[in-house]
């Protein structure tokens, strides 16, 4: 399954307050992301993606600009920037769910402004146009790199450099299904048509 789960977690918290993303947060998980640039890049749009914040002014801003914006920040702090400090004080301890956060995703795409990290590999990775000749699945790293360094005559010993795992579920698998099983089918389904070419490209199955 696509892994959702990543930028959810580091994003948004895995679904705590945001008003934890303090200094003493950022030093500990050693992320240089300032608040504000998240709370205009994640936080305010996914409060507008969520209904929790209007959306009229960004709609507004989105349909009568005549220039395109390039990101959603731009968009937000055009469209909201008077309103900051009414909107940092109402939603300072605002948090966000797994489902609220694949909501938001597909809201991005439907703007035409998905965020990098969950843009589909096929548009940020350009196989058409450069040839791969292995690739890596973030769930299996530490089987395909052992596979990688025997393939390509690298001595090398893995174990001394290992991968920590992604994340392990309540029943001790590494599967991220557990993320998706009360999300709707009419939703997933969304998901599918979107990364359908990273489905087939990568050898991700819909059922995994």
């Amino acid at each position: 399954m696509l892994l959702f789960f990543l930028p959810h977690r580091d994003k948004y918290l895995g679904g705590l307050p945001i008003d934890i993303y303090n200094d003493t947060y950022r030093e500990k998980k050693d992320l240089l992301e300032s608040w504000y640039k998240r709370w205009y890049n994640y936080w305010l749009p996914a409060l507008i993606s969520s209904g929790r914040v209007s959306s009229e002014h960004l709609y507004a801003t989105y349909n009568n600009n005549s220039s395109s914006f390039e990101d959603m920040q731009e968009l937000i702090i055009t469209a909201y920037g008077g309103s900051e400090k009414i909107l940092l004080k109402t939603f300072q301890k605002a948090t966000f769910s797994f489902e609220q956060f694949i909501h938001h995703v597909l809201w991005t795409h439907e703007l035409k402004l998905p965020d990098f990290h969950w843009l589909p590999i096929f548009n940020t990775c350009h196989p058409c146009f450069y040839h791969y000749d292995y690739v890596i699945h973030l769930e299996t790293v530490q089987e395909d790199v052992r596979d990688l360094l025997s393939l390509t005559h690298i001595q090398l010993n893995s174990d001394e450099y290992p991968f920590p795992a992604l994340h392990v579920t309540k029943e001790g698998t590494s599967s991220d299904s557990f993320y998706f099983a009360n999300i709707p089918s009419h939703v997933m389904q969304r998901i599918f048509q979107i990364y359908a070419l990273d489905f087939k490209l990568f050898g991700y199955s819909k059922n995994a």
